[in-house]
């Protein structure tokens, strides 16, 4: 009798430390376990719970079940938020890109066409590294030349590049002038 009593009590700090560790994952699992012990004593229909062995055999099934499936869906949870994560970094990134696209599209133009062409020289005269490593390595050369260029053309063009009349000797000259930072 002890054995069984011992056996309770750690499925009941089993089942507290899935609800502490994996709260949304326990939760969803054990309305679904809820249905299928329901369903396993009789659809439907009000269930017989005269039968002890078969409430016990439904009962640890259901709990097994429970027990398995809950840190599945973690990690399972736990890879999905963890894949969007990703994703918002990756949006947030070329995000980025497309606001220095919208300040200098020739520079953002101009860094994509070198990268390209240094990418296309690098993949033909070497086959090592693996083509992924020198896919990260021209993404990460594209990402610096953009972060380096359009500040320093931004800088230099402050303001765009005027067109300014002066007047020199009672005339007007058109000339170009890059405004002061």
């Amino acid at each position: 009798m002890d054995f069984i009593f011992n056996a309770l009590g750690k499925i009941g700090g089993t089942i507290a430390s899935f609800y502490a560790d994996h709260p949304l994952a326990a939760a969803l699992v054990t309305v679904i376990a809820i249905g299928l012990f329901w369903s396993l004593m009789g659809w439907g229909k009000t269930p017989d719970f005269s039968e002890q062995r078969k409430v016990a055999k439904n009962g640890l099934i259901v709990l097994i079940g429970w027990a398995i499936a809950v840190p599945i869906l973690d990690f399972i949870f736990s890879a999905i938020a963890k894949i969007l994560e990703w994703a918002g970094i990756a949006g947030s990134g070329l995000f980025w890109v497309w606001e220095r696209f919208n300040e200098q599209p020739l520079v953002v133009s101009i860094c994509l066409i070198v990268v390209i062409l240094g990418f296309s020289v690098w993949t033909y005269r070497s086959k090592k590294p693996h083509t992924l490593v020198k896919c990260l390595a021209a993404l990460l050369a594209f990402l610096v030349l953009v972060g380096f260029s359009v500040p320093v053309v931004n800088t230099l063009t402050k303001g765009g590049v005027n067109t300014v009349a002066s007047r020199v000797d009672g005339t007007f000259s058109s000339t170009i002038a890059f405004t002061k930072w």
